[in-house]
């Protein structure tokens, strides 16, 4: 007979983070080791998992979630239930919903309280792929929702979830409220912003008050605003809870708060902070009073370990002995790891694994670094540093020793020595050990200390102590001063925040200018260097004279290297000659050998940053011509510091307000055997991918052009102007046209087709075929949502039943309306076309040569070019609206003169359009890019650029009595700095929808699907979001 056992017992595991990059929760021993655990750990009642499970919410990756599936099967063969509640990774964080989240944060708390629920009930639609996620991995556990529920299948234990995400994701804004960017990503922050909403509170009044209670959550409490953070404790007070379990943070951590016992998870991932850890609980049925911890299980050295320092309540009823012996049962090894120092406490604090020993302390840093990151010039005053690089190369100095090292090689630090580091490579890992000789515990206590003091700062800012700001503020700016490091980086966080947010009168800017001006008179070099560092952080404003005056001090390199990243991020009005010319005066002195390597870089940095800053080109030559080959040894070569500085630059999300003239750019880029132009260009233009960025310029360099690369590339940015008169008459017009892709049907099999975006690697996998759309019912929903320009495509769009006689009754009802056509079914139609002469159905007809054996190649064996001519020929003499789509590559670009005659030959104009290029093509249908058909028609028709003039989104020209286009594409500044098809041939031009009726705005962007009954919410989102771009043309 089985024994029933008086307690309920629980795993607690948070945080999976599947698919993160920068974390190894897939390392295959923490993964296989799991699977033993659970053996080890026996039967549970059921597993609590409090969030974040796939990263950034890609539902849309198969194989992300095939691996959470996998995991989770595995967790489902020890117990029932698996209880999930939604973290702030479990979405898709999207330019929309920052745009609300910017202006909730900017809402007073008055406001806050009568409109949260408007708020919420915007955001939570980005939960749905979550709660049909969790739905299909829980099996049996349709109670799991999105929203806040009672998950009551466990007997014995009221199980509340609470969904404390609605409002995560708080962008970070800048002094003039506009969202921060780096390196493409946005910055996020939303300590003491959590928010509960009201309606996220779930009904308790049906819990069954003999069973304990316990509560979940994604967010710590201290997380959250002070006005939700009362009303939360106010909730879980009258339950009543005494035990609150989340995620989030990252590490294993109980803390009270109020009298409510808060039990935080460490994610299940490796990283150089996070700790894989679970924890077994368990609760004595009928009371509500205490919860012990059985056992915490860490994951080290690829085994999972058993915490022995927990405090354990109650002796568990199912034994130790009976755990035991499953684990020599089990095929696992021994899951107690080895005590590799005799350590008698150990603390992970913000990456550093510290152990005390002997009286000292040693701390271990796992760092990586991409290619434009730099370790600050920093020194320690009580710490000798050992770093180990453990893959990359990386450049150095030490005091005012230069090294470089690779992977293998080993950097001493002594105490009191100045050491900075730039990557040479992408990726680089460093280990990086530290070891402390003097009272190692009074250091710990400062710095527990204060960044304690600091976070009890800004709650105090969070809570609204607006009365007392000034003083807060007083307080926070000593913490920049910090002996720390650490320390002065939280301080900084915190000051920015609150100097974005509610600094109105400029208080915080007052006080660091007046320490940075104070740093700067300073003959102390580790004190001009704060002062450069604090005013590049604060963006605050340095005189030219002093800026001067920095970089054309030989006394530090470190003075001007600074400087630049000063100029980046301030842009500041500097007079670059003058800089140059006193410089070249100073090198005309006797300077010693440690001077003449200051003003080899102070050159350098001098003209590159004219040349990225001001696209002036003016000093750059001459300095890369002299100082290539000057110095051999013991600097930093010229082509790694411009590889670094423009890295650091391109990282910023709007370049400072400047946009990239492609065609420019083409027409300067040199030939390069090897490396194609639209190559160079999308991986320079890939702002979101340092990663590519490294490599190409990385590439140029061997090559030997890097220098040709860069000068081309920054001298054909323009500062883009503000306002844009057109701009908004553009947008208008984007945001009513719709292009309707009606089916995926056709009956041609052109080579270089996009599918209207309907493959894998584009957005493919989130439409579905729908054999049941209704067209006329869909015209109808456009018109209600004021359309006025309406494509219908495929596929091929002729194929669909009744389509003439269909669209022919909304003529009147929109300015444009008609096809995107292959062609071929014109003839076919012509009976239904009689009945609708002079009729103002538009056909655009795809023709992309006129030799036949030409046209079956492209068309994938198609033998109706015939057909097609005559279809066009039919519709000409009966006074529809034709026009002729022709896609050129290399294998018909020499047909643009036949095609424009044919088109002259009927007076019917002709558009060009360059390859929207999917997977793998023959050789000879290689890209053909706008600025090559452009020259093409120059040379056949002997026009030159002034004979070229724009109408709405097209470069027009006339020759043979017709007017000839090609497309002047409109991209925003989401295009340009974060997308990787940047810069694609479909650009923006409207909005597309599916036949099951999903909306996309292009081919790389987010479909919103939902039916029919969701398109008019889905079209607001999309004309929210190109309402927040700007374009650029």
């Amino acid at each position: 007979m089985l024994k029933e056992y008086n307690e309920i017992r629980w795993l607690h595991i948070s945080d999976l983070h599947i698919g993160n990059p920068d974390s190894l929760w897939l390392d295959p021993t923490l993964r296989d080791r799991l699977k033993g655990l659970l053996r080890i750990i026996g039967s549970i009642d059921f597993v609590l998992i409090t969030g974040d499970v796939i990263h950034q919410g890609k539902y849309q990756d198969r194989d992300m979630v095939q691996q959470a599936e996998k995991l989770i099967s595995e967790i489902k063969k020890f117990c029932p239930h698996i209880i999930f509640c939604i973290g702030n990774h479990d979405y898709v964080r999207d330019d929309a919903r920052f745009t609300l989240l910017k202006d909730w944060e900017q809402k007073s708390l008055d406001e806050k309280i009568k409109q949260q629920e408007n708020y919420a009930s915007k955001l939570r639609p980005d939960f749905e792929k979550f709660e049909k996620f969790c739905k299909g991995v829980a099996g049996q556990d349709n109670s799991i929702t999105t929203k806040s529920y009672i998950y009551d299948k466990v007997s014995g234990i009221n199980i509340v979830v609470l969904n404390t995400s609605t409002f995560a994701g708080q962008p970070v804004l800048d002094e003039k409220g506009n969202i921060i960017k780096n390196d493409g990503i946005v910055e996020v922050n939303d300590q003491g912003k959590m928010w509960m909403c009201v309606h996220d509170f779930p009904d308790v009044s049906n819990l069954d008050s003999r069973n304990p209670t316990i509560v979940i959550g994604h967010h710590p409490l201290q997380m959250f605003e002070k006005y939700s953070r009362e009303k939360t404790l106010e909730f879980l007070k009258n339950l009543p809870a005494k035990y609150y379990f989340c995620g989030h943070i990252h590490k294993k951590e109980d803390r009270e708060i109020e009298g409510i016992t808060q039990l935080a998870s460490a994610g299940l991932f490796k990283d150089g902070y996070n700790i894989p850890t679970v924890t077994l609980y368990q609760i004595k049925k009928n009371q509500n009073e205490h919860i012990d911890i059985v056992d915490i299980y860490s994951f080290s050295d690829g085994e999972w370990n058993k915490n022995t320092n927990k405090d354990s309540g109650a002796k568990n009823e199912r034994n130790q002995s009976e755990l035991y012996q499953k684990e020599k049962e089990t095929d696992v090894d021994d899951t107690k790891g080895q005590i590799v120092f005799p350590v008698t406490d150990t603390s992970i604090s913000d990456g550093a694994v510290r152990i005390p020993y002997n009286g000292g302390i040693f701390n271990l840093y796992l760092s990586k670094s991409a290619g434009m990151d730099m370790v600050v010039p920093h020194m320690h005053k009580d710490m000798d540093e050992v770093t180990y690089v453990v893959k990359g190369n990386i450049y150095g100095y030490i005091g005012k020793q230069y090294i470089e090292a690779s992977a293998g090689a080993v950097i001493l630090m002594p105490k009191g020595e100045f050491h900075s580091f730039i990557p040479n490579e992408y990726p680089c890992e460093l280990i990086t050990m530290g070891v402390e000789t003097g009272n190692y515990r009074k250091y710990e206590a400062q710095w527990n200390e204060e960044i304690e003091q600091i976070e009890r700062l800004n709650q105090e800012l969070a809570d609204g102590e607006g009365e007392k700001a000034g003083a807060i503020y007083d307080e926070l700016v000593k913490y920049l001063e910090s002996t720390i490091l650490e320390v002065r980086w939280k301080a900084i966080d915190v000051l920015k925040k609150h100097r974005s947010r509610e600094d109105e009168d400029g208080y915080i800017e007052a006080i660091v200018k007046r320490i940075v001006i104070e740093s700067l008179k300073s003959s102390n070099t580790e004190r001009k260097l704060f002062g450069i560092n604090m005013a590049y952080e604060f963006r605050i404003s340095i005189v030219a004279k002093v800026i001067h005056s920095l970089m054309t001090d030989l006394n530090h390199f470190m003075y001007a290297w600074n400087c630049a990243y000063y100029l980046i991020g301030v842009r500041p009005n500097i007079d670059y000659d003058n800089l140059y010319n006193k410089l070249l005066e100073l090198d005309s002195k006797e300077l010693s050998e440690h001077q003449k390597i200051s003003l080899y870089y102070d050159k350098i940095i001098i003209v590159l940053m004219q040349l990225i800053i001001k696209h002036n080109s003016r000093h750059f030559d001459a300095v890369y011509e002299q100082e290539k080959n000057r110095l051999q040894s013991g600097v930093i070569p010229i082509d790694d510091i411009i590889i670094h500085f423009v890295l650091w630059y391109t990282s910023f999300n709007k370049l400072g307000g400047d946009v990239l003239n492609y065609e420019e750019a083409v027409r300067q880029l040199p030939e390069i055997e090897g490396l194609k132009k639209d190559d160079i260009l999308r991986g320079m233009l890939s702002f979101n991918n340092s990663k590519e960025r490294f490599k190409v310029l990385k590439a140029c360099k061997e090559k030997g052009v890097l220098a040709e690369i860069v000068k081309a590339y920054f001298g054909s940015m323009r500062i883009e102007q503000e306002n844009k008169p057109e701009e908004n008459s553009t947008k208008e017009n984007v945001k009513k046209y719709l292009r309707i892709i009606i089916s995926e049907k056709c009956n041609l099999n052109c080579l270089y087709c996009h599918h209207e975006g309907r493959i894998d690697s584009l957005i493919g996998s989130s439409i579905k075929s729908n054999p049941e759309f209704k067209l006329e019912e869909f015209l109808e929903q456009a018109r209600k949502n004021g359309f006025s320009k309406i494509k219908i495509s495929g596929g091929e769009p002729l194929l669909y039943p009744n389509i003439i006689e269909i669209c022919n009754k909304f003529q009147k009802d929109f300015e444009d309306i008609g096809f995107t056509t292959n062609g071929t079914q014109i003839t076919r139609l012509k009976s239904e076309l009689d009945k609708i002469k002079g009729s103002s159905l538009s056909f655009n007809v795809t023709l992309n040569t006129c030799n036949s054996e030409k046209y079956k190649v492209i068309t994938g064996g198609g033998e109706c070019l015939e057909d097609v001519k005559a279809g066009i020929e039919y519709l000409v003499s009966n006074k529809f609206q034709v026009k002729l789509n022709s896609v050129i590559t290399k294998y018909n670009i020499e047909d643009i003169e036949h095609l424009v005659a044919y088109a002259a030959r009927l007076k019917i104009n002709i558009k060009f359009l360059d390859l929207f290029p999917v997977g793998k093509l023959p050789n000879e249908f290689q890209h053909v890019s706008i600025v090559e058909i452009k020259n093409r028609l120059k040379q056949l028709y002997g026009v030159n650029d002034d004979d070229f003039y724009l109408q709405k989104d097209y470069l027009c020209m006339k020759a043979m009595g017709i007017e000839i286009m090609i497309p002047k594409r409109i991209y925003s500044s989401d295009c340009i700095y974060n997308c990787e098809m940047y810069p694609c041939a479909e650009g923006i031009f409207g909005m597309r929808v599916y036949e099951d009726y999903s909306c996309a705005r292009c081919f790389n962007g987010e479909v919103f699907g939902g039916g029919l009954e969701k398109f008019s919410e889905n079209v607001d989102k999309i004309r929210r979001e190109l309402d927040l771009m700007k374009f650029s043309f």
